[in-house]
């Protein structure tokens, strides 16, 4: 029961990251057609479908590697840990999946893993920070609850004016 969890969340994590850089190709490539004066509707699903198997080379790859290194060689036990697998994980998926796409656009796999190793590495960074951020934002909302303060008529409360010698003690008013 819990490989096949694992198998869905894998699944389901791919499947976002895949429609997302679909949806960017076909916007990306409609751009550029409009640039150049191409036909839209064949530049855009051109583009759509280079960006699908782009993505999916690269996210199926980092997901084979997060699952290797998580359930093997590096099991994360603290939130730093887990970030560092994070990291390595999209670092390996984009030196495979990055060798897998440059031999099938140009027959040249060092060239794929230049270019897709740092994008991969850029997005796992984004994913780290996005995560660390929504930790952040959940510890401050279970913190302190804010009660809003209501005038007579309803309306809010506006905070006290700052007190003219709170900037000389550092206050941030």
């Amino acid at each position: 029961m819990a490989m096949e969890s694992a198998i869905n969340d894998s699944l389901d994590y791919m499947g976002k990251r895949v429609i997302l850089a679909t949806a960017m190709g076909g916007l990306a490539g409609g751009c550029l057609a409009v640039h150049r004066g191409h036909s839209i509707a064949t530049l855009a699903n051109s583009m759509a479908r280079s960006w699908a198997l782009t993505a999916t080379a690269g996210v199926a790859t980092q997901q084979l590697a997060y699952g290797v290194l998580a359930r093997t060689a590096w099991p994360p036990k603290t939130q730093e840990q887990k970030n560092a697998l994070i990291l390595a994980s999209h670092a390996l998926g984009g030196i495979s999946g990055g060798s897998v796409l440059g031999f099938l656009y140009i027959q040249k796999p060092l060239r794929g893993i230049v270019l897709m190793a740092p994008l991969m590495v850029a997005v796992g960074l984004a994913e780290v920070r996005f995560q660390e951020r929504q930790r952040q934002l959940l510890l401050l909302q279970d913190a302190e609850p804010v009660k809003p303060t209501l005038n007579v008529d309803g309306s809010r409360a506006l905070p006290p004016p700052p007190d003219e010698h709170e900037a000389e003690r550092g206050k941030p008013w």
